[in-house]
């Protein structure tokens, strides 16, 4: 018999990290990204639409593969999925109960959707 279906989201919209993530991500947003990047950067429909329809593994690997850009790599993977959580919550996107997975394969499970009806 076949296993049964996994209970993780699908979407970002099923509220895929925590407040608590998302604030250590803007520490580290702060303290590392914000040299080169403001947050504007990572909202609305353009980051949306570069995003929509890929795996959440698609951000969280291009941060993790370019960023920082003196020395890719640098940061831990839970860091990075903590700024991926702060980009999320830059736009709206709803909380959950559960943090985001600071791996590639948990994330590829999770798609990247435009928020319904953004006014971004």
């Amino acid at each position: 018999t076949a296993a049964a279906p996994e209970s993780e989201p699908a979407s970002i919209l099923d509220g895929v990290y925590t407040a608590r993530q998302a604030e250590r991500g803007n520490d580290v947003f702060q303290d590392t990204c914000g040299l080169c990047h403001g947050p504007r950067e990572f909202t609305g429909s353009v980051f949306q639409l570069t995003w929509s329809g890929q795996p959440l593994s698609a951000l969280f690997t291009h941060l993790r593969r370019t960023m920082p850009l003196d020395n890719p790599g640098r940061l831990s993977a839970a860091q990075y999925a903590d700024v991926v959580a702060y980009m999320l919550s830059l736009n709206d996107y709803p909380l959950g109960e559960r943090e985001l997975a600071p791996d590639a394969e948990a994330l590829s499970r999770i798609r990247f959707e435009r928020m319904p009806d953004s006014a971004h």
